[in-house]
C-alpha cells in the first residue's frame, strides 16, 4: 500500500511566498525557505508503506526539492513532478 502526499501547502508552509502569485518562477524561487508541515512529516515517518510524493512544481527544481526533503528529514520513495514547460 502507499500514501500520497502533495508538497506546496500539504507538507511545506507557503504563507511566506503565497503573495508572489501569479508570478510562479517567483514563487518556485522561493521554496528554499518553506517550513515543514509537522504533522504531515509525522504521518509520512510513521506510515509503513510507499510514500509518493506528488508536486506541480517543474522538473527543472527537482534537486532543490530533494535537498529541502532531506533538510526537513522527511521520508519518502518517489517524487513526481511536473515536466519543465507543462503548463496544463
Amino acid at each position: 500500500m502507499a500514501i500520497i502526499c502533495d508538497l506546496d501547502g500539504s507538507l511545506t508552509n507557503i504563507a511566506h511566498r503565497r503573495h508572489l502569485l501569479p508570478d510562479w518562477k517567483a514563487f518556485f524561487e522561493a521554496m528554499d525557505k518553506d517550513t515543514v508541515n509537522g504533522a504531515v512529516r509525522t504521518i509520512l515517518r510513521t506510515y509503513a508503506g510507499v510514500v509518493l510524493l506528488f508536486s506541480g512544481r517543474p522538473e527543472e527544481y527537482r534537486e532543490r526539492t530533494i535537498q529541502w526533503l532531506e533538510n526537513n528529514k522527511v521520508n519518502w520513495d518517489e517524487l513526481h513532478m511536473r515536466k519543465t514547460g507543462d503548463y496544463r
